[in-house]
């Protein structure tokens, strides 16, 4: 960060990086308008606003364990990041699409493109993790989502019963998760020589090639990180590009 930013901006991503965030949570408009949402809330003194960027988005404080609380036990919301919420509307699903969602577990943009799908069409759900895959499905019956199915699949490995099949493809690959720092404090610890740095953006560059091969010709794909570091973002995409001339940006 010092040779990328300089002394005086990798003092505020730290900075930044320090502050205990805000919980966000995701409307779930399947079964209630944001507003009401918020009533609702409100009447269970929760402080309450709407989020910065998205429609669905609230955020709260005061939310007590969400496990045994009403709103969440009927499905009204998810806890999600508002800088994951904005990732399904960048891939902007339509009713009656066949979308696959690629190391999906535990199933936050899972459901959340069911919620934009209006729970009508095709949603294959896939994560190498078995265990995890059952969040998924816990999730999407909490939330009254049923277009959703799972597969365990490695993501850089290729299920050839869908080669050109989906007209979306979302993939959230695994990542040094540097972008969350402030939601995972553990990560501070964390180390990453060059040659484990190496095996990583490796990975997420076959999961993107792999998923490039399910998606129909003039579908859209969504390659996402929990990252700033451009070698897993824009070095990731620019030598994809590269070797994919089929594809455009």
């Amino acid at each position: 960060w010092l040779k990328r930013f300089g002394f005086a901006d990798t003092v505020k991503i730290c900075q930044a990086n320090n502050r205990i965030p805000t919980l966000v949570i995701r409307t779930n408009t399947l079964k209630v308008s944001r507003s009401d949402l918020k009533g609702i809330l409100e009447k269970e003194n929760i402080s309450v606003k709407e989020g910065l960027f998205t429609e669905e988005a609230l955020q709260v404080k005061g939310l007590p364990n969400v496990t045994k609380f009403p709103a969440y036990l009927e499905g009204l919301f998810q806890i999600q990041d508002e800088a994951s919420i904005l990732v399904s509307h960048l891939l902007d699903p339509s009713p009656g699409e066949f979308i696959i969602d690629i190391c999906s577990a535990p199933g936050g943009k899972t459901t959340h493109l069911a919620q934009l799908m209006a729970n009508k069409g095709s949603i294959l759900a896939m994560d190498s993790d078995k265990s995890r895959l059952l969040m998924v499905k816990d999730n999407c019956q909490r939330l009254g989502i049923d277009i959703a199915k799972t597969r365990q699949n490695n993501g850089a490995i290729l299920a050839e019963k869908y080669l050109k099949a989906a007209d979306k493809v979302l993939i959230d690959v695994p990542c040094t998760g540097i972008g969350v720092i402030r939601r995972k404090p553990d990560l501070r610890w964390q180390t990453y020589d060059s040659k484990r740095f190496e095996q990583l953006t490796e990975l997420q560059g076959k999961i993107l090639d792999t998923a490039s091969n399910y998606l129909k010709i003039g579908g859209r794909l969504v390659y996402s990180t929990c990252s700033t570091e451009p070698e897993e973002n824009e070095g990731i995409v620019s030598k994809f590009l590269e070797e994919h001339p089929d594809f455009e940006l």
